[in-house]
C-alpha cells in the first residue's frame, strides 16, 4: 500500500498512545498485536484531505472470521474525532478498527535502510553480529531463532527495551517425545514445552545461555 503524503497530518493519532487518547484504550491495547501479526489483510485509504481521513479494510478475527471494517478521523480545531464501523459483534470502536489505524501508522514510520547481511568481514553490508542491528529499532515484538549465544543477546535487548520476544531454542533432542530429558531447560522440555519460549519465561531461567545437555545427557556449562 502506498500511503498518501497527506496522511502524515494524522500521525499523532496513528500510534497506540495517541489513538488511546481518542479511542477505547482497551481496544487499542488488543489491536496492537493485530496490527503487527498480519491480521490486517486489506487496508485502503479511501478519502484523505487536511481534515478528514477515511480508511477501509478487512481484519482477520478469532475463529478464522473475517471482518469488514471502516474507520475515519475528522479533525475539528486540532481535536481528533474517531468513528469506526465493523461487521464484528462489537460493531463500533472495536479492536479491528484500531488495528487498521495502527497498521496505517506503521506504514508512516521511517524505514531503516537495509543494512545488508551481517558477516565477519562486512562484505555483505554489516561488519558484526546480527544482534547489532537491533539498536535503534522499535518493533512491537521480537522473534528469533538460531544459536543460543545469539538468542541470549536478543533476550537482553528485548528486556532492556521493553519489547516482548519469542525465542526458538535449539537444544539436543534424543527422543523428541519428552522421555529422555536431554533437551531440558530448567523444568521445561524444549521438545514438548517449546521450542518457542517467551521472553518472560526465559528471563526467569537459571540455565538459558549457561547450561546445555549434550548427547547422553552430559551437562556442559557454557562460558559466561
Amino acid at each position: 500500500m502506498r500511503t498518501p503524503a497527506a496522511v502524515e497530518a494524522f500521525a499523532p493519532w496513528l500510534s497506540a498512545e495517541g489513538l488511546a487518547s481518542v479511542y477505547d484504550p482497551a481496544a487499542v491495547g488488543r489491536a496492537r498485536a493485530y496490527a503487527s501479526d498480519g491480521s490486517v489483510l486489506r487496508l485502503d485509504v479511501d478519502v484523505v484531505d487536511s481534515e478528514f481521513l477515511a480508511v477501509d479494510g478487512e481484519v482477520a478475527g478469532s475463529g478464522a472470521r473475517l471482518y469488514r471494517t471502516s474507520v475515519s478521523i475528522e479533525l475539528d480545531r486540532g481535536r481528533a474525532v474517531v468513528t469506526a464501523d465493523c461487521s464484528c459483534p462489537v460493531g463500533w470502536e472495536c479492536k479491528h478498527g484500531a488495528a487498521l489505524l495502527l497498521c496505517l501508522g506503521r506504514s508512516l514510520t521511517t524505514d531503516h535502510p537495509d543494512p545488508g547481511t551481517p558477516t565477519d568481514d562486512g562484505s555483505a553490508g554489516h561488519h558484526g553480529f546480527i544482534t547489532d542491528l537491533l539498536d535503534g529499532r522499535s518493533p512491537d515484538r521480537l522473534y528469533s531463532c538460531g544459536p543460543e549465544p545469539m538468542l541470549v543477546k536478543a533476550l537482553a535487548w528485548a528486556l532492556a527495551n521493553g519489547v516482548p520476544a519469542e525465542l526458538c531454542l535449539e537444544r539436543y533432542m534424543a527422543c523428541g517425545v519428552g522421555l529422555c530429558g536431554v533437551c531440558t531447560i530448567d523444568r521445561d522440555l524444549v521438545c514438548q514445552d517449546g521450542p518457542v519460549l517467551s521472553s518472560e519465561r526465559l528471563a526467569q531461567s537459571a540455565e538459558f545461555g549457561k547450561v546445555v545437555r549434550e548427547a547422553g545427557g552430559i551437562v556442559r556449562h557454557t562460558p559466561a
